[in-house]
């Protein structure tokens, strides 16, 4: 079951840290509110945690106070396939940096969140019938999560302002193209960052 409610700002979803189940899957519970939808993000896969693979209790633990990069590399352009810097400085915010996360450590924060935007730096190959994100995004986006990383911060990233999901209600064909865009964004995500360690976070 979930349980230990996370709150959040917009009073919508409730995020909790599930309790490993009998399978000793540990990860965190997600509910929607409005809709009442739950869905669960597998954290860790061990019965129990240990000092290389702690489960989701230690996860949590650990993060103390968190800081949210916000209007930047989530930030929409007014028209597709900007560069990355215009991207991450369309909303007037500066570029981040590595003395940014460092100020930010500085102060106490252990846990940085850093909401991303990928529809704009993706196309769909007909040939292969998948969507690739561009690979200077994947890079830039790497790089700003390395500046906390490196720093042993927590990172949490996302799939953020995007047009495939805000739409005005979801029908069986936009909604098919959005569970097709969902997985192959999170598979190029995840082989990107499949080297890191529990440090850094998918929500």
């Amino acid at each position: 079951g979930c349980s230990g409610r996370i709150p959040e700002g917009n009073g919508r979803f409730q995020t909790t840290a599930g309790r490993p189940g009998p399978d000793g899957i540990s990860g965190l519970c997600r509910k929607d509110m409005v809709t009442g939808d739950f869905c669960f993000s597998s954290v860790s896969e061990t019965k129990a945690g240990t000092a290389d693979k702690p489960d989701a209790w230690d996860i949590i633990s650990q993060m103390t106070i968190g800081w949210n990069l916000g209007n930047s590399l989530d930030s929409v352009y007014w028209n597709d396939h900007p560069t990355p810097q215009q991207s991450a400085t369309a909303w007037n915010n500066p570029e981040p940096n590595r003395e940014l996360f460092q100020t930010v450590k500085n102060l106490g924060f252990n846990t940085v969140r850093i909401p991303v935007t990928w529809y704009q730096h993706m196309e769909y190959n007909s040939a292969t019938d998948h969507y690739d994100i561009d690979e200077d995004w994947m890079t830039y986006v790497k790089n700003t999560v390395n500046y906390a990383y490196d720093l042993e911060m927590f990172v949490i990233i996302n799939v953020h302002h995007e047009n495939w999901i805000n739409v005005d209600y979801f029908n069986d064909t936009n909604l098919q193209r959005a569970k097709k865009i969902l997985k192959d964004v999170w598979e190029q995500i995840s082989a990107e960052f499949a080297d890191y360690d529990y440090h850094l976070i998918f929500e």
